[in-house]
């Protein structure tokens, strides 16, 4: 009985090494990057990886059919921006949630402030900055306002963090508390945890060096954006899994091949005859972040299909 027991445990060992061969931090490896033509005036550098994951925490949920964990994936703590409370000459920092309705077919809020009792202020918008104690506030031009101000609708439980100088396009009475729909210019911290894909370009440098290609300023007064994107969650038994701008073949929710059409009019404009190379990381919903990966150098022609 005793060598029966013991001889149990090591399969069981065994077994357990092979269930979570993988570490919990992904693990990335470049599988293919092509340079192709549309047939919409768009041009496409498609990135390819492998992706591997101990846990299998990969994704982020695209499906408001699942309403709770669809909620839970796009608030806190993989909110899109923190928001700010000003008084007394101090910002603090508030957050997001998506909310929903207990109906049938739930009705979706987003993004709504998270609030709790102890936080008190007015909410920081770009008029905010007028006030002597906020001058220092980033100025909500270009580039600056790029990184800091963001126009939307936010929906607001709590109007202690309002007043008449906020434009209020409408109330929902149905619900208690209230609920505000604030339609301002916000000043924001971009949330690290928001994407789970980053995706950075560099190009060569006469003296050989590779300088950091910056997507947001290439048209000046026009705030642009990069690669830095959501991919969709990654599902055990679902063998192919597509929300553009990706598709992920999944063989489990440990190992998957991830695939990202990048799109752009002016990859030619922008990079004909010069040499590149791309870095890659992902992040699973735990925050542990994969391997930097970087692609060799390479011109738009050399990987042209």
């Amino acid at each position: 009985m005793k060598y029966f027991l013991s001889l149990l445990l090591i399969v069981v060992f065994i077994l357990g090494c092979e269930d979570n061969e993988y570490p919990i931090e992904p693990q990335i490896g470049l599988k293919k990057l092509t340079f192709t033509q549309s047939d919409e005036d768009f041009e496409i550098i498609t990135l390819t990886i492998n992706l591997k994951d101990g846990d299998g925490d990969l994704g982020f949920d695209y499906n408001p059919a699942r309403a709770e964990q669809y909620s839970r994936h796009w608030s806190d703590p993989y909110h899109y921006a923190d928001l700010f409370l000003a008084e007394n000459g101090t910002l603090t920092p508030v957050t997001t949630y998506l909310a929903y309705t207990s109906e049938n077919t739930p009705r979706f809020f987003n993004p709504v402030l998270a609030l709790n009792s102890s936080q008190t202020g007015k909410l920081v918008t770009a008029k905010t900055r007028n006030e002597p104690a906020y001058s220092d506030l980033p100025p909500n031009v270009f580039p600056e306002k790029c990184d800091h101000y963001r126009s939307m609708e936010l929906y607001v439980t709590d109007n202690r963090v309002i007043d008449e100088s906020y434009n209020v396009i409408d109330t929902l009475n149905e619900f208690v508390p209230p609920v505000y729909i604030v339609s301002e210019t916000f000043y924001v911290e971009p949330n690290e945890n928001y994407y789970n894909i980053t995706v950075d370009y560099f190009v060569k440098q006469a003296d050989g060096s590779f300088e950091k290609f910056d997507w947001t300023t290439i048209i000046s007064g026009f705030c642009g954006t990069g690669f830095n994107a959501r991919f969709p969650l990654i599902e055990n038994g679902i063998g192919i899994i597509e929300r553009q701008p990706f598709t992920i073949e999944s063989k489990t929710t440990q190992e998957s091949t991830l695939t990202y059409a990048m799109k752009s009019s002016a990859f030619s404009e922008l990079f004909n005859g010069k040499t590149l190379k791309i870095q890659v990381r992902i992040k699973d919903r735990a925050f542990h972040e994969s391997n930097l990966l970087e692609t060799d150098e390479f011109t738009l022609e050399s990987i042209r299909r």
